[in-house]
């Protein structure tokens, strides 16, 4: 009697694991050719345990019913890595005929291994050809794929790269949100683009630098110059180095000096947007011979919350500019300092005798 007990509840135990309750894998599989109502409530039922669902799970991605389709997927995604060679197989198929499976089906195969993930990145192959679908949906899903499943970004970012002049705005936006994951091995090859690229995708690379950050310091001379060119690219390329940080702060320091008034702007701009380490560099532009340079760092070095002495010291000495904006927005921002700018209070005293 205690054995039959121990084989029933092995039995159980078994069944539960599957995810469905008091139904076996089989009978759930059973329900996946009912009506789209049974079938959503199969596929939730089913879970990490039912890889032998998954040639069923299959079939439903070519189901008419959209969010059958998708609950397929996401099913596929929990199922895990036992799913991924059939995915991979079943997409690889029309890469070799081009004639089965469908769009959307190709579309849900290609998302299937998106919700898998990591465990995924055996199919990375496969992925990189559906970056090449005739379909644009899918090749936007693919890129976005391949920031998910932890591609190897040495066989990837030229592909993806090279997506960010593909015809579909989504696939260009898609493969641009996937790169700054693989910053390593992405900095040297966009650095490339901005140099010898196609024009289209020097926009791209230049934003996407700026989103890398600090790992991105090698690009500096390369934005550095598209900044001081004073053309199209110098805002992005300004927005660029800002994100870099630390390591952009002597290249927009330099372009603050610009006789282009644009490129003066803009780096300022980028100057205030880094904070704290670009404050010496700020500080030394209170002296420079372009009064909008002058004006604009007066009013905004307040604002910083940076109270080193050099910082008052310095907007104490800008209260004696004689361009009267200057010495306006010097005290705008040592009031906004409050009891921390104590050192410019004998400059301060001077202006209550100025005529």
């Amino acid at each position: 009697m205690r054995c039959i007990v121990a084989v029933v509840l092995g039995c159980c135990l078994v069944v539960g694991t599957a995810g469905a309750g008091d139904r076996s894998v089989s009978e759930l599989v059973g329900e996946l050719k009912k009506g789209d109502e049974q079938k959503l409530k199969a596929l939730e039922s089913l879970g990490p345990k039912a890889a032998d669902a998954t040639p069923a799970i299959l079939e439903l991605l070519g189901e008419k019913n959209e969010s059958v389709r998708l609950q397929a997927a996401m099913t596929l995604g929990k199922i895990g890595a036992p799913a991924v060679e059939p995915i991979a197989k079943k997409l690889e198929a029309f890469y070799v005929d081009k004639k089965e499976p469908s769009d959307a089906t190709r579309f849900y195969l290609v998302w299937s291994l998106a919700f898998i993930g990591a465990p995924a990145k055996s199919a990375t192959p496969t992925v990189l050809k559906a970056l090449g679908d005739p379909a644009a949906d899918v090749r936007r899903k693919a890129a976005y794929t391949l920031g998910r499943i932890d591609a190897d970004p040495a066989k990837v970012v030229d592909a993806l790269v090279n997506a960010l002049g593909d015809s579909d705005a989504d696939v260009r936006q898609t493969a641009a949100d996937a790169l700054p994951k693989m910053s390593k091995t992405a900095v040297p090859v966009l650095i490339h683009v901005l140099h010898d690229g196609k024009p289209e995708l020097k926009p791209f690379a230049v934003r996407i630098l700026g989103q890398i950050g600090a790992e991105a310091g090698a690009a500096v001379p390369e934005l550095k110059a598209l900044l001081l060119e004073g053309k199209t690219l110098a805002e992005p390329a300004a927005e660029a180095l800002a994100g870099i940080g630390a390591k952009g702060v002597p290249a927009l320091t330099e372009a603050a000096a610009s006789d282009k008034d644009l490129v003066r702007s803009l780096a300022i701009r980028s100057l205030h947007k880094i904070g704290a380490p670009a404050v010496p560099g700020f500080v030394d532009l209170l002296g420079s011979p372009y009064v909008d340079v002058r004006r604009s760092v007066a009013a905004l070095l307040g604002g910083m919350l940076v109270q080193d002495k050099s910082v008052v010291i310095a907007l104490g000495y800008a209260t004696k500019d004689k361009d009267t904006q200057v010495r306006a927005n010097a005290l705008q921002s040592l009031r906004q300092m409050g009891t921390g700018a104590k050192l410019a209070e004998p400059y301060i005293v001077a202006l209550l005798t100025d005529l």
